[in-house]
């Protein structure tokens, strides 16, 4: 038990570690006794766990336990007395009380020397944390020598890229910042970053996707520091750059990529053998999401639902590890070795620009704890540019502070998507006396108070714009909450026009998707589907729904939170958009019977378009780059359990409304929901192209470095090449017009996201300017390839 809850400590997956060892210390209590030596080893190891989740008073208390044990048992020169010594070190030196941890850290080194020698792994830990003591104090001059020492013996002992180097890389690179040794410092933090890479490929390859995940955020803090000594020194040599930007790349979204590589390897026929294993587990993650979205049955204790879930999810992260272990693809050292700015810079059209964004903690290389100087500051935007065919010329562009940014976005967001365009006197009329700072950041009555609009793009676009050149094509990878921002709208600096009218912009969830980009299918496409206007009261049974009054959603806007108060009502502009998509694809739509069993069953319609409500549920606000405390360090809010956020975003099918009212809907609607968790599971390897005509089917829990969980991120999972999808509520009649006008202009050839653009910049000149509001028009974005549909 202890050894495996290690492991899982070392991969990141503190909650069940936590479960392992403290059945392996309940196991030496009972027979053992309080007293053994192995007692006092899992209560280390548990002080340890209890630390990293940031329960410190606990963590103290197990390590202190420990401690008086093994002085008890074994004496005060022994070296397991040593590592409690250090343990109890590090607790004083993480709570603040750097001084009194000092003779705890002095204590274990002399010992360790004594006993187990120079060249021992244990001395190299003790020199190491005495070391971040002293730098903590203040000790520069101190700090340099154990940290030299403990990376001299450890490349001896165990090798230059063993990944134990690593924080021994980092640390002495936290000291090498000043401007003259600053290339010293990128070079160490860049040989650290390799190492960890290896380790990225080896936990891959075992670990399921959530543990993925977990050991993906443990190396947070080491690339955010990355980040901060490139930041530091922006005038530093190109190389730096190049170097930060080739870190960006090779890391950012590696979850989702790691899910798409096994997709590829079993959907694409590389691994037959393994197809029924893949299936198994895509219906088990979505029968886990339908137990939880059900909730208890009738009787069903609440004690009983959450032991079932527990050993499903249990049973999921075997089924992952087991498959994984046998996909050789998993460790994606090839698509590492592919994923730099020089592969992503000549894959680029002519003509285009790529800019990277990225949200990171800043580390401030000057801070001395002992004086109360966090050395974690606010998190920052970077912007990197890319242009095609130009791999030695990258920029990077500090944006500034993310907080602010992320309220502006709030605030631009709050602006455009609850305009009342259906007013009296007309949408045109209301734009223009309520929103002219907006669009016309030049009036005269604005000039000195900036619209929220002009004040945003100020911060997240002109910046950029010296290192655009003349390049008028953008592909963009946000980060952060700039994923939640459709740049397009954003008001231009000439009057009355918007960033759509002067740019072409289409979105990536990182710069390494350009490589997929273009890429011929394997497999022959099925014909286009499009199902529209599902019947969301539709029932096993004849009798009609009931006719009693019920409350009714706006009957005028594709979107509605899932809440079980409420039914919804159907929408009369998606009927109409499926007939004549339909009709422009030349297949039948699917009406009324819009099913969720058999939606999750289909294989890879070239055309997917979906036509529903929409629903997204906000999570609990968190900071996503808060909880560091050290280089390396694991982010306590992801070891927390949270719902599933792919449950917390979708679109809603046939008999909704009747499951949602404890009715009972045809056995193939099963709960009326089609989550972004049931998405995962689809097979859309070889979908040139989905389209989801609803509400904020763009939006979903935002992971820093990891994109957008919620449809955005499940459908790319599922292997659509391109993703339009929407990021508010949207209007019923302009969206359907919309749509019609966006399929025929891709039916002639034109890009998917030109053709989007196109049909934008359309709605906003009908009737007399009606819909110029970006209400009616901007919701959409294109995420993927961007170019026309092949064959």
């Amino acid at each position: 038990f202890e050894s495996l809850g290690l492991l899982l400590r070392n991969m990141g997956d503190l909650a069940t570690a936590l479960q392992y060892v403290e059945q392996s210390l309940e196991i030496h209590r009972r027979v053992l006794g309080d007293n053994h030596p192995d007692t006092a080893r899992s209560l280390g190891n548990l002080g340890a766990l209890l630390w990293d989740l940031g329960d410190l008073s606990g963590a103290l208390r197990c390590v202190q336990q420990a401690l008086a044990i093994r002085r008890r048992t074994l004496g005060e020169g022994h070296p397991d007395t040593a590592s409690s010594l250090d343990s109890l070190g590090v607790l004083l030196k993480d709570r603040g009380e750097l001084v009194e941890a000092r003779p705890h850290f002095e204590r274990a080194l002399e010992i360790r020397r004594r006993v187990l020698g120079d060249n021992h792994p244990d001395t190299v830990y003790s020199l190491n944390n005495l070391g971040t003591l002293l730098q903590a104090l203040g000790d520069l001059a101190g700090a340099r020598p154990c940290y030299e020492q403990a990376l001299e013996i450890r490349r001896r002992v165990l090798g230059d890229d063993h990944p134990a180097t690593t924080q021994l890389l980092n640390n002495l690179a936290t000291l090498e910042v000043a401007p003259r040794a600053i290339d010293v410092a990128v070079a160490l933090m860049h040989q650290a970053a390799i190492i960890d890479d290896r380790m990225i490929g080896q936990v891959f390859s075992i670990g399921s996707d959530q543990q993925r995940l977990f050991f993906l955020q443990q190396l947070h803090g080491n690339q955010n520091a990355f980040l901060s000594l490139v930041h530091r020194h922006l005038s530093g040599s190109a190389e730096e750059i190049q170097r930060a930007l080739d870190l960006v790349l090779r890391r950012k979204g590696l979850g989702a990529e790691a899910l798409a590589v096994q997709r590829d390897a079993v959907l694409g026929g590389h691994y037959p053998h393994l197809r029924e294993a893949f299936d198994q587990l895509s219906r088990l993650r979505q029968r886990i999401g339908q137990k939880m979205l059900a909730g208890p049955a009738p009787g069903e204790p609440l004690a009983a639902l959450e032991q079932t879930l527990e050993q499903w999810r249990q049973e999921q992260q075997q089924r992952e590890t087991a498959l994984g272990r046998q996909i050789t693809e998993m460790n994606l050292e090839q698509h590492r070795r592919k994923a730099d700015r020089r592969a992503v810079a000549l894959a680029l059209p002519e003509g285009v620009a790529l800019v990277e964004f990225v949200r990171f903690r800043v580390y401030d290389f000057d801070a001395v704890p002992a004086r109360g100087e966090p050395r974690w500051q606010p998190a920052r935007y970077l912007a990197f540019v890319l242009a095609a065919g130009q791999p030695e010329q990258v920029q990077m562009i500090d944006l500034g502070e993310a907080d602010p940014i992320d309220q502006m976005i709030a605030d631009f967001r709050a602006v455009i998507t609850t305009k009342p365009w259906e007013r009296p006197n007309g949408g045109g009329k209301v734009w223009r006396e309520q929103t002219e700072a907006f669009v016309d950041p030049q009036s005269p009555s604005v000039a000195a108070s900036p619209s929220i609009g002009t004040r945003l793009r100020q911060h997240v676009f002109d910046p950029v714009l010296p290192a655009l050149g003349n390049h008028i094509q953008l592909w963009l990878c946000p980060d952060g909450d700039l994923a939640r921002l459709p740049f397009e709208v954003l008001p231009d600096r000439e009057q009355g026009k918007v960033l759509l009218d002067r740019y072409r912009i289409s979105y990536l969830a990182t710069g390494r998707d350009v490589l997929r980009c273009g890429q011929p299918s394997t497999r022959q496409p099925a014909p286009a589907l499009v199902g529209a206007d599902p019947d969301f009261d539709l029932s096993a049974r004849s009798a009609s729904p009931s006719s009693s009054a019920r409350p009714r959603f706006h009957p005028a806007r594709r979107s509605r939170d899932v809440e079980r108060a409420q039914p919804v009502t159907r929408l009369p502009g998606t009927r109409l958009e499926g007939e004549r998509i339909a009709a422009l694809l030349g297949v039948k739509p699917v009406l009324d019977r819009v099913l969720d069993q058999p939606l999750k069953a289909i294989r890879s319609p070239r055309i997917l378009h979906l036509a529903t409500h929409g629903f997204f549920l906000e999570d609990q606000p968190t900071d996503p780059t808060s909880g560091w405390r050290d280089l390396g360090a694991i982010d306590r809010l992801a070891n927390a359990r949270f719902e599933n956020p792919l449950l917390r975003s979708g679109l809603l099918l046939a008999g909704f409304n009747t499951w949602r009212n404890g009715g009972e809907p045809p056995a193939e609607a099963e709960d009326g929901m089609l989550t972004a968790e049931d998405v995962t599971g689809m097979d859309l390897l070889d979908t040139e192209l989905v389209v989801l005509s609803a509400c904020e089917t763009g939006l979903g829990q935002i992971h820093v470095g990891e994109g957008v969980f919620g449809l955005r991120r499940a459908f790319a999972v599922a292997g659509a090449r391109t993703l339009v999808m929407s990021l508010w509520k949207v209007p019923d009649k302009q969206t359907q017009e919309l749509m019609v006008d966006f399929y025929q202009r891709i039916l002639r050839g034109e890009g998917r996201a030109e053709a989007l653009r196109q049909a934008q910049q359309a709605m906003r000149t009908r009737e007399g300017g009606k819909y110029a509001h970006p209400f009616s028009w901007g919701a959409f974005i294109c995420q993927g390839d961007p170019g026309p549909l092949r064959g």
